[in-house]
């Protein structure tokens, strides 16, 4: 109701919010807080193994958290020429950009300079000011301070929302009930600071994140009609609200041209969120909603929806929103209308806006329902304490314990797991020389990954000492890979020989090697012996290498291929169809045993072209290119798993390759085979098209790699 806002509660009231939002941050969070200068969170542990993957996200995402919010300030105009994964331009539009999260996380940045302490804090303080922000939306409405602070601490900790604080790329969803209260305001009571202030919390709520901007825009179309009639009831348009939400849109709108003009990776976006296996039906994401912290929210979102004290047309839409946001979990399969041939509402979206399909998990817009749920509930929830004194009394006295306890009871574990200590050795030592000595040139840590997933904990934590020199880093790790990352790490993997050390050096600025030698079963003798590098430190097993000779001379040929690809390999052979007559080769594989995890199972294979044409294997990934292979057979012939690497170099007839492969291990819950082969990318692979070449391992189930 337009009288009863958040100026007639007393600052106090604020005061006590906040303080105890943050006091839930800590103990929901234990023990965390004793550790935040040198420990995560770990992510769950799942049955079905992504937590394996959540642990590189979240690693990636302290690197993007410390890497934007010191170039905001530092280098503005560079923000997206991040130093992963180099040579590669926009390496930052690999993944999310999280600068919305600047006037968190850039203040903690250059206070500590730790990245661990900037993202522990900045994770744990967007739950906070989501749950204030929230309570100030309610309280807005229904002026129940005591109803407010409940439903917005069920909302904000309740793990479907903190995500346990390892995913902030999702979680960070801080601003949007301000941004709805503000545009209420706007519509009801316009004035100049109000439409500024709308403009600017909903340009950095948009800036949060690529992903967050689709979320927040469904969540204020699901709106709007309501600011439009809040705004006739006051005698005005409506056109105000919108304007400045707008106004915020396009203020952000210059962080999404370095996705459009970024390399997308091979397969269509449909391809790609069909195969991360996200399906739910409307039933399904109904259901989600009474997950955790929802089996209090939603009953209590149906009284707000028929007895709060909120416009109605506000509480509608809020209803709308809960539907919109379960019918886009669907995802781009089923039919918006059952029965009918009518696209889902999220394929509908998919094909008229561009980039809306590159949300690989439509379950994350089930946050729009649950936000709206929540609003709803604050609502129900003030309805239930307007009874009597005694009523009124009795029921106090038991929501707060009620809540608290809750969502203890919701988290998936408690006492929260922690990483363990991330200090030492890959953040210090070498990093740490190469960021009191190191004045240019471009890092490589050894050893690489070759497969997503794959030495993930390596390359994470040479992303975090990437923190500490700010140097190029060939290593890196994101959603969606530059065209030249699996390349050039297939080329890394195969020092010390001569051949890849010259081709790195052909094509990226390199200058230092972190070798991490009680990583690797490879000879310290041979990297000196072989390369023209001289060794500058030593941390234990860790050496950090100089090249004496310089380096990138090439380097812009590779940027070219990566623009306009021409029709042949980097070293000028055609990425033509090779005909039956060249595909044609000999397999040697020598198991090695499982990775780290489980995950993959590391093998030896040694390829030898026994065709009568060189194979064009130095490439960036694109159509063409000529790549070591592996799948995952059942006894039936299905393929479920398959792994490519590239060759990393031109293959003449009659020449051999040995690679360090990481194919895909056993599954617990049938037999299988593991084949390793050779493939044509965008042709198949030589086995299946009449060529030779082919070795296969027969793997048991319950073998763990």
């Amino acid at each position: 109701m337009s009288g009863l806002n958040t100026k007639e509660i007393r600052f106090g009231a604020h005061f006590w919010a906040l303080a105890g939002f943050g006091l839930l941050a800590l103990s929901l969070s234990w023990p965390l807080a004793a550790h935040l200068p040198t420990e995560l969170p770990a992510p769950p542990v799942r049955p079905e193994g992504s937590g394996f993957f959540e642990r590189a996200d979240l690693d990636l995402l302290v690197w993007i958290l410390a890497w934007t919010a010191r170039s905001v300030v530092l280098a503005p105009f560079e923000l997206f020429d991040a130093n992963i994964s180099h040579p590669a331009r926009n390496a930052l539009a690999s993944s999310e950009h999280l600068i919305g999260m600047t006037p968190l996380a850039t203040p903690l940045w250059f206070a500590t300079r730790n990245p661990i302490l900037t993202y522990n804090l900045t994770a744990l303080g967007v739950s906070v000011i989501t749950a204030f922000s929230l309570w100030l939306a309610v309280i807005e409405e229904e002026k129940a301070p005591v109803a407010a602070f409940v439903v917005a601490a069920l909302f904000a900790f309740d793990p479907n929302i903190s995500l346990v604080w390892v995913r902030l790329h999702e979680s960070a969803i801080w601003l949007f009930p301000l941004v709805l209260l503000l545009a209420l305001r706007v519509a009801r009571n316009p004035s100049g600071p109000g439409f500024a202030m709308l403009v600017l919390v909903t340009a950095i709520q948009f800036l949060a994140g690529a992903y967050l901007t689709f979320i927040l825009a469904i969540f204020l179309v699901a709106l709007s009609p309501a600011l439009v009639l809040e705004a006739r009831k006051y005698g005005r348009s409506g056109l105000l609200p919108l304007l400045a939400l707008a106004c915020g849109a396009l203020l952000a709108a210059p962080s999404a041209l370095p996705y459009l003009d970024s390399a997308n990776p091979p397969g269509s976006s449909l391809e790609r969120i069909l195969a991360s296996g996200a399906r739910l039906s409307f039933t399904d994401s109904i259901q989600r909603l009474f997950e955790g912290s929802g089996v209090l929210l939603f009953p209590l979102a149906t009284l707000g929806l028929v007895f709060g004290r909120a416009p109605r047309s506000l509480r509608f839409c809020l209803a709308g929103a809960v539907l919109c946001g379960a019918l886009l979990a669907m995802g781009p399969q089923g039919s918006l209308i059952p029965g009918t041939d009518l696209p889902s509402l999220y394929r509908l979206l998919m094909d008229t806006i561009p980039g809306f399909g590159t949300m690989r998990a439509p379950v994350r817009f089930l946050v729009v329902s649950r936000l709206a749920v929540a609003l709803l509930a604050g609502f129900g929830l003030s309805f239930a304490l307007r009874g009597s004194q005694s009523w009124r009394s009795g029921i106090q006295k038991i929501m707060l314990p009620t809540a608290i306890a809750v969502l203890f009871a919701i988290q998936p574990a408690w006492p929260l797991s922690l990483t363990g200590l991330l200090r030492a050795p890959y953040t210090t030592g070498a990093h740490s020389w190469l960021a009191e000595n190191g004045v240019d040139g471009a890092v490589l840590d050894l050893p690489p990954t070759t497969q997503v997933g794959d030495r993930q904990r390596e390359t994470g934590l040479a992303m975090l000492g990437a923190t500490e020199h700010w140097l190029p880093l060939l290593n890196g790790y994101s959603g969606y890979q530059p065209p030249s990352f699996w390349m050039l790490m297939s080329v890394a993997s195969q020092l010390p020989d001569p051949a890849a050390f010259e081709t790195l050096c052909r094509f990226t600025d390199l200058r230092w090697i972190v070798a991490h030698f009680g990583r690797m079963d490879k000879s310290e003798a041979a990297f000196v012996n072989q390369l023209p590098i001289v060794e500058r430190a030593r941390f234990g097993r860790d050496v950090l290498f100089e090249a004496r000779v310089g380096c990138g001379r090439e380097k812009e040929r590779l940027l070219a291929q990566m623009e306009i690809p021409k029709p042949e390999s980097l070293d000028g052979l055609p990425t033509t169809e090779l005909p039956l007559r060249d595909r044609h080769s000999e397999i040697v594989v020598v198991p090695l045993g499982a990775s780290e995890g489980g995950t993959f199972r590391r093998a030896l294979v040694t390829v030898t072209n026994t065709s009568t044409k060189s194979w064009p294997g130095l490439d960036i990934e694109r159509a063409g290119r000529v790549e070591l292979a592996a799948r995952l057979r059942l006894e039936d012939g299905t393929v479920i798993k398959d792994y490519h690497m590239p060759l990393g170099r031109d293959l003449a007839p009659g020449q051999s390759l040995t690679l360090e492969f990481a194919a895909p291990g056993a599954i617990p819950w049938a037999t299988s085979a593991v084949e390793f082969g050779l493939r044509q990318r965008g042709f198949g692979w030589f086995a299946d098209r009449g060529g030779s070449g082919i070795e296969r391992f027969l793997l048991g189930p319950d073998v763990a790699g």
